[in-house]
Formats: C-alpha cells, sequence, structure tokens
C-alpha cells in the first residue's frame, strides 16, 4: 500500500502491507492444515517451503514498512 493523500509524487515508497493468512499477531500460518483440517494429501511440506520462502522474502523489507495481519489475537 503507498499512501498517495499527500499527492506528493516524489514519496513512492509503500507504506506497509496486508498479510493475508501468513503473518497474524504473535504468529505465522500454519502450513498443515490443508493436510489435517482438509484432508490434501502431501501438502505440508509444499507449504512450509513455500512459507519459508515467504518468512526470507518478507525479513528483508525496510524497518519502516508496517505490517497488517489478516487476523488478531484469538480470531483465527
Amino acid at each position: 500500500v503507498t499512501d498517495t493523500s499527500q499527492n506528493n509524487y516524489t514519496n513512492d515508497k509503500p507504506m506497509g502491507i496486508f498479510t493475508g493468512d501468513f503473518i497474524f499477531v504473535g504468529d505465522i500460518g500454519r502450513p498443515d492444515l490443508l493436510e489435517t483440517a482438509v484432508g490434501m494429501k502431501n501438502t505440508a511440506k509444499i507449504g512450509a517451503k513455500q512459507l519459508f520462502n515467504s518468512i526470507q522474502k518478507i525479513k528483508i523489507l525496510p524497518d519502516y514498512l508496517q505490517i497488517w495481519p489478516s487476523h488478531g489475537a484469538g480470531s483465527a
């Protein structure tokens, strides 16, 4: 998300990201749920690899970037 409210075209840096079910407040997503809850076989390992890759990408983002998780504590 980029803040364009100031009509400042020189500041095109993103201000935050919505993380979906990837990052929660105080936790991260569970790559095993498709396999355990829905019964889709052989998805936990693939999901774990995807989660690891996503963590590698997000940890290099600038410190000023706000992270907006999908869920708060106890909501998922």
